[in-house]
């Protein structure tokens, strides 16, 4: 049989979508593919077409789990890091973006880590005391260079708010307000999305959820837009994620019954005005048992993190720890749920979501 020669554009659509895990040997097979693999263009489409993932710390040990939808089950396995400090401590929060996960460590600085490609880089900070609050970089540049905003607090009341440019390895203190900033809002639930970071938050004096932002093109804190939320609902929760690579979804869950419901934009997020963002539900999620998501239970397994699907038919699936202090995974797709306990992990382990990407480690630049 005589070898067919497919077009090249043909090639491309199919390799994006083969599996993140299996391409990564593929790199080898010749020089195109892997100059392929390392263009924007396909590392956007890669993005866009691959499965969400949980990674899962816990004890100098790092899991993926995969979520298959169509049996409602999981497959976790143990992967390696090469950056020892991640193994040798749980990361006090973690935040995705493009295919990189953000690990706070603490007293030992910042790690910016692909799991894909196995890795990572670790960052010091100028002073211990630093809270990562978000990762971006200026949309309005052809050229990606990765920013860390935070902020070192020293003394009580004496706190400044830094970023930090991974490719020329400095920082800069940004003035702002200090009601502005994220230090004082309980959730830690901060996202990347389009180069900015955003939060939820809440205004007391007209009780309305909100999303607050970063924006890394004018480096200013603004408020973004309102929430779909029922107001005057004390003790109901609210999380944010990423839904298509473009777009926002909001989980609230009522304090009272613990039912959830799941909202998304209509659109997908740009640099405009907060008036441009449109919200719809998605779905209503109604698990047996499936635990309240409050501030109290957070320290039981860090903030909730999940991911939702409509692809074939709407899913939602959640990683959170239950009354008896488990790790588990909940997933709801159409009339069905399940609840599936995640062995191999103590009480104190952290989670969130990962996209695989090819995207590499913003370094230092030559210059």
């Amino acid at each position: 049989m005589a070898l067919v020669n497919l077009p090249w554009e043909l090639v491309e659509e199919i390799i994006s979508r083969i599996p993140p895990e299996c391409l990564v040997r593929f790199r080898v097979v010749c020089k195109q593919w892997n100059n392929l693999f390392h263009e924007k263009r396909f590392i956007k489409t890669q993005l866009d077409h691959a499965c969400p993932q949980f990674v899962l710390f816990d004890q100098n040990k790092i899991f993926l789990i995969d979520v298959n939808l169509d049996d409602l089950a999981i497959q976790m396995h143990q992967i390696s890091v090469d950056i020892p400090c991640v193994l040798s401590m749980t990361p006090f929060s973690t935040i995705y973006c493009d295919g990189l996960l953000i690990c706070d460590l603490h007293c030992n600085g910042t790690a910016v880590w692909n799991p894909l490609l196995r890795r990572g880089r670790q960052i010091m900070t100028k002073n211990i005391r630093f809270k990562l609050c978000g990762i971006g970089y200026d949309s309005n540049r052809s050229e990606i260079s990765y920013k860390l905003f935070g902020y070192h607090y020293y003394y009580e009341h004496d706190y400044k708010l830094e970023i930090y440019e991974c490719a020329s390895n400095t920082w800069k203190y940004i003035n702002a307000p200090y009601e502005e900033w994220p230090i004082k809002e309980p959730l830690d639930n901060h996202i990347s999305l389009g180069g900015n970071s955003y939060w939820t938050a809440y205004n007391i004096e007209t009780s309305e959820y909100l999303i607050r932002k970063f924006d890394f093109s004018k480096e200013i804190l603004k408020d973004f837009c309102i929430l779909p939320c029922k107001k005057n609902h004390e003790g109901d929760t609210h999380y944010l994620s990423v839904f298509r690579g473009n777009r926002f979804s909001m989980l609230e869950q009522c304090n009272r019954t613990s039912e959830i419901e799941i909202w998304v934009t209509e659109k997908k997020i740009k640099n405009g005005d907060k008036e441009d963002v449109v919200w719809m539900k998605f779905m209503s999620v109604s698990i047996p048992d499936i635990p309240r998501l409050t501030l109290s239970n957070q320290s039981l397994g860090r903030c909730p993190s999940y991911f939702i699907d409509d692809r074939y038919e709407k899913s939602f699936v959640l990683c959170f720890t239950d009354e008896t202090r488990h790790g588990c995974i909940y997933i709801a797709k159409g009339g069905l749920s399940r609840k599936v306990k995640i062995d191999d992990v103590g009480d104190g382990y952290s989670h969130c979501i990962y996209v695989p990407s090819f995207i590499p480690i913003p370094r230092e630049s030559s210059k």
